[in-house]
This record gives structure tokens, C-alpha cells and sequence, in this order.
């Protein structure tokens, strides 16, 4: 079996933030089975136990309304976070100028 080893890397981005997990050699197939499934959370992916538990929970969070509303509100608040880190940022340039 070939030893393998990752590097785990986090970047946030507009407008989204991705997580990427960086390998040397050949993972374990459950490593692959779950970052196949988190690319695409759909049934077709679900292939242990373990990922079926994880999909249940998903489309409970997916169903509720009070989490959808929760997230659009977070979204709406980090957005405003970003456009206000932008104007800063802009004043900022004009000010250097």
C-alpha cells in the first residue's frame, strides 16, 4: 500500500469559500467517497453508511425553513461586511493617491 499524505488548505473567496484537500499519493477510499459526495450532496453519492447518515442530515437542513432563513440572513450579513470592507478599502486608495 502506498503511504499517502495531505495538506489541508482553507481559501476564502467571493463569493464563495472553498475548502481543498491537497494529496500525495493515493488516499483512502473513504477520503475519495467523501469529497466526491460534498461536490455533489446528492443520493448517487452516497455510498457507506457513514455518507448516508451525512446525507440525511444534509437534506434535514436543506427541508427546514428556519435554517434556509438563518443562512440567507447570514449571507445578507456578511455581504453587507464585504461591500463595507470594499468602500474602506477604496477610501483608503484614494487617500494614498
Amino acid at each position: 500500500m502506498t503511504a499517502w499524505r495531505s495538506r489541508i488548505c482553507y481559501m476564502r473567496t467571493e463569493p464563495g469559500q472553498y475548502f481543498c484537500i491537497q494529496t500525495e499519493g493515493r488516499p483512502p477510499e473513504a477520503l475519495r467517497q467523501l469529497a466526491r459526495y460534498m461536490e455533489h450532496s446528492t443520493a448517487e453519492n452516497v455510498k457507506s453508511e457513514e455518507l448516508a447518515r451525512l446525507h440525511e442530515m444534509v437534506m434535514n437542513i436543506k427541508s427546514d425553513r428556519e435554517v434556509g432563513l438563518a443562512y440567507m440572513k447570514a449571507y445578507e450579513a456578511e455581504k453587507r461586511i464585504r461591500e463595507k470592507e470594499q468602500r474602506e478599502r477604496r477610501k483608503e486608495k484614494q487617500k494614498e493617491r
